[in-house]
């Protein structure tokens, strides 16, 4: 919806030309308009739950905390990879 409202906007808002000051004038009330419907809280953006719950693995020493619990049990039946000395 909100794509087919800026194709219509885009088509059929008045052009003038760059650099000039209803140019300008035309650019701060669109970036205004822009600011007051993004501050609106149908807008807003809010951070979404995490799609699963972190399993902490230790694995040759070093811990990974944020592993989906499939790839966690994938890595806990890997065997230690040998460090090499030296």
């Amino acid at each position: 919806m909100t794509c087919l409202l800026c194709f219509v906007y885009l088509k059929f808002r008045s052009v003038t030309p760059l650099n000039t000051p209803q140019h300008n004038q035309d650019a701060a009330q669109h970036w205004e308009h822009d600011q007051r419907v993004m501050l609106t809280p149908q807008h807003r953006r809010t951070p979404a739950p995490p799609a699963f719950q972190p399993v902490p693995i230790t694995f040759n020493g070093h811990v990974y905390q944020n592993l989906p619990p499939a790839l966690a049990a994938q890595l806990a039946a890997l065997p230690p990879v040998p460090v090499p000395c030296g």
